[in-house]
């Protein structure tokens, strides 16, 4: 099981929702918008999202329902298609938020000369602390789960001035060029 792959298509899933998935009533809305033919429980979807920490590894069937959520004929083809959108199938330079504390900073840099420098806080999201050319501002909250070289970083709730703008994506085309802790 490819996780880099599962956890973009839990991000696609919630970016299609328009929500990120953080409570029973998420995981319902979504069940609710999921066509009749092709409805997963509660229980396999907090799985999935880790909501409900499990070793389990979802079935094919279930990431292809979740793959045709978000525009994909099955979980083979979506793997597919973002398999060729990348440069390499293997990442480096991946930094897991899990593995970083408060405080800790951590360089992102993409195309065409765009970066910007981030730190984690105490509820567990970033903020901006450095911004270069980018649509992310100095000041600027969201939540990522990891940010890795040849990914682009997929950024949830960003929030500026407290309020919620949507989720951006650094990077969309080619990756981050550059993932470096400060």
């Amino acid at each position: 099981m490819n996780r880099q792959l599962l956890q973009l298509l839990t991000w696609k899933v919630e970016q299609r929702l328009g929500r990120k998935l953080e409570t029973p009533k998420d995981f319902e809305h979504l069940i609710a918008q999921l066509p009749q033919q092709e409805l997963l429980s509660m229980s396999t979807l907090k799985r999935v999202w880790n909501y409900v920490p499990s070793q389990h590894v979802p079935r094919e069937n279930t990431l292809s329902i979740l793959a045709r959520f978000v525009g994909c004929t099955d979980w083979n083809d979506f793997c597919k298609h973002h398999d060729a959108e990348s440069d390499s199938v293997f990442l480096t330079h991946v930094v897991k938020t899990t593995d970083l504390k408060e405080g800790d900073e951590v360089l992102l840099e993409w195309k065409p000369n765009r970066s910007c420098r981030v730190k984690k806080t105490v509820d567990g999201t970033f903020i901006v602390v450095e911004a270069q050319n980018s649509k992310l501002q100095k000041g600027d909250v969201f939540y990522t789960e990891w940010m890795a070289e040849g990914m682009p970083l997929c950024a949830s709730n960003v929030r500026r001035d407290g309020i919620v703008l949507s989720d951006y994506i650094a990077g969309r085309k080619q990756g981050l060029k550059k993932v470096v802790k400060v």
